[in-house]
């Protein structure tokens, strides 16, 4: 019992590298968050650091007094002034607040109350004084954090409240979160790519077999809907080449009995037609020499009828048979062709005639093969025309094509009309390998057969 192979689906493997693309990408914006935040706490939230940054916010700020010429009432143009969104500042003189942010104290509270020489403490309710006390008691335990700013009229203390650490900790997390995605996605894109890959790879030994590359075998990778279609795909071409065997095996066997037959025909033919040539040499009665005549015709027809079956097996029984160089050729060849059947015919009694309009025109064709079917053509008309009527032959350009027409009457009365058609079927074929093709018009004793060959440009 064979041991079943392990299969998961696309579906399945595409959830599964999603999870593990989720948790990787967690993993790493968990490490880069954190690491970024000890970068943070090691390096910005430092003492030296933090009170650097203290005191270039004061320096800009008293020069913001100074340029402004700021009196301690300017409670107003104090609050104009802004480190950045994450910079605050606390203004005092003598335990009276002159200056706070919003969030310092009761925001229903009018900033207009924070002045050195009002006592705004008694618009505030009580959960706001109390908040506002403690917040201040704070600050004043804190005196290594105040600075003096000198303005026009007086001094004032001030302490900066510095929180762009919540900036920079947002940028940190959004740097991580940004990699983690980053991570996700190539994860994905790295998955996706693999299959397009395999599926491209599928896609060209699929287009290999297809183009008659039978001996490749197609790569079976995974265990997959795509591994499933490349082993169909291979069972598939080793059919073919199972078929392609067979067929190869049978055309042989039958082409060695074609040929036996063909030679087992033949010989007891020769052999008939030379007594029946001896027997005609033979002085004999008028009876004799008809019985004589009739038996060698008969004899002759055998012959040309196991020929056609030969060449027809030839041509029908595999295509390789036709294979052949194909070149490309003048008109004038075709032309000087013709001539030479045309004067043989002539010879035989044929009245024929020739007309030919083929200016320099080229066609691709193999000269054996084109020689068989003009040979059969002319062999067809040497059987079955009638001898008293006139043969047409013409040749020219139309449609793009080379076309040679054959036109004649056929000699009912005779028992050359006789044909078993394997002939032009062979003539058929051979024209469709070479490009061409071939038409048969037949109306009563009329007979017409023509050539297409397609002009090269």
């Amino acid at each position: 019992m064979s041991k079943k192979k392990f299969f998961i689906s696309l579906k399945s493997k595409l959830i599964l590298i999603l999870i593990l693309a989720i948790v990787t990408a967690a993993v790493v914006f968990v490490a880069c968050k954190q690491f970024g935040d000890f970068l943070v706490w090691k390096y910005y939230l430092d003492e030296e650091t933090k009170q650097e940054r203290a005191e270039n916010y004061i320096e800009d700020f008293q020069k913001y007094v100074k340029n402004k010429k700021l009196s301690i009432h300017d409670s107003k143009k104090i609050a104009a002034w802004s480190g950045g969104n994450y910079v605050d500042m606390i203004v005092y003189k003598d335990k009276n607040l002159v200056y706070a942010p919003e969030w310092f104290i009761d925001s229903s509270s009018p900033q207009d109350y924070f002045s050195g020489d009002r006592n705004f403490e008694q618009y505030l309710t009580e959960e706001a004084r109390t908040a506002y006390l403690e917040r201040l008691e704070d600050i004043l335990d804190e005196n290594s954090d105040l600075s003096t700013v000198y303005f026009v009229d007086g001094t004032l203390l001030v302490r900066v409240i510095d929180y762009t650490e919540d900036f920079v900790y947002n940028l940190v997390f959004a740097a991580a979160l940004l990699l983690a995605l980053i991570v996700l996605v190539i994860i994905m894109i790295l998955n996706f790519s693999a299959t397009a890959s395999r599926i491209k790879r599928l896609a060209r030994d699929v287009r290999l077999v297809e183009g008659g590359n039978l001996e490749l075998p197609i790569a079976i990778r995974g265990r997959d809907e795509l591994s499933s279609l490349a082993e169909d795909v291979n069972s598939m071409r080793n059919s073919v080449v199972d078929t392609m065997t067979k067929e190869q095996q049978a055309w042989k066997a039958n082409a060695e009995l074609i040929t036996a037959m063909s030679h087992d025909i033949r010989t007891p033919l020769t052999v008939m037609l030379g007594y029946l040539e001896l027997m005609e040499m033979q002085e004999k009665s008028e009876i004799d020499s008809e019985y004589i005549a009739a038996c060698k015709d008969n004899a002759l027809r055998l012959k040309r009828l196991s020929d056609d079956m030969f060449s027809y097996f030839l041509v029908f029984g595999k295509k390789d048979a036709l294979d052949g160089e194909m070149i490309e050729v003048g008109s004038e060849v075709l032309e000087h062709m013709l001539a030479e059947r045309v004067i043989l015919f002539e010879e035989s009694g044929f009245e024929l005639s020739y007309s030919h309009d083929l200016p320099g025109a080229t066609i691709s064709v193999n000269l054996d093969y084109l020689g068989r079917v003009i040979d059969n053509v002319f062999a067809n008309i040497q059987k079955y025309a009638d001898l008293n009527a006139p043969v047409y032959i013409e040749s020219g350009i139309e449609d793009g094509n080379l076309t040679i027409t054959v036109k004649n009457k056929i000699d009912k009365s005779s028992d050359r009309a006789e044909s078993n058609g394997i002939g032009l079927k062979t003539c058929e074929r051979i024209m469709e390998r070479m490009g061409g093709n071939i038409r048969v018009c037949s109306e009563g004793e009329d007979y017409s057969i023509t050539l297409n060959f397609p002009v090269k440009e």
